[in-house]
């Protein structure tokens, strides 16, 4: 996740394609559409989450949008103008997942993304995910294997960072990929 938000400057690669034409993670037309949602963020703890989306949105050169829907689905009515640091994990990983969906990049990445939501707010982002082929695509990792079946047309089960093995939408089945991971752990 690291290096395709571009994170790990030194990191180089021959051959990545995204939309059919050759990427480079630095580059600024690769940065303008993707957005990157961590298992665990503390930047602009001294933003509120509205702040934080205005901010986010005139970097990407985009109008604020309506985020009520957005807000009421994962029931971050009471928030959005208390600071960032103030929130608790579950309601500061709301707060980039609201400003995630209302930007719509291209590309959006996304590192454990049920970790620290309540339940419904988990429904809640599944229903987002599912719904977002409109927008663009959804790269998430996760140890949930509900959100992998729920929400996945791919799955890659990753070792030592190179794909071991893929699950196209037809064979995204808890049982297939519990026995992946299980000849993983084998090893």
């Amino acid at each position: 996740m690291k290096v395709l938000s571009g994170l790990l400057p030194t990191f180089r690669s021959e051959g990545i394609c995204f939309g059919g034409s050759p990427v480079d993670f630095p580059d600024r037309d690769f940065k303008l559409c993707r957005y990157t949602v961590f298992a665990e963020d503390n930047s602009f703890s001294y933003f509120t989450f509205r702040e934080y989306l205005a901010y986010v949105c005139a970097a990407y050169g985009k109008e604020v949008p309506d985020v009520s829907e957005l807000i009421q689905g994962f029931h971050f009515e009471e928030y959005t103008d208390t600071l960032l640091r103030e929130l608790s994990t579950g309601n500061r990983k709301k707060a980039f997942l609201i400003t995630a969906f209302a930007l719509k990049p291209r590309l959006l990445l996304l590192d454990e993304p049920v970790n620290g939501l309540d339940f419904q707010s988990t429904e809640y982002l599944y229903q987002q995910i599912s719904g977002y082929k409109e927008h663009g695509t959804v790269l998430f990792s996760s140890h949930i294997l509900e959100s992998i079946t729920m929400t996945s047309d791919r799955v890659f089960v990753l070792e030592d960072g190179k794909i071991r093995q893929t699950f196209e939408s037809g064979q995204i089945g808890a049982a297939d990929i519990r026995e992946a991971l299980h000849d993983e752990n084998d090893r």
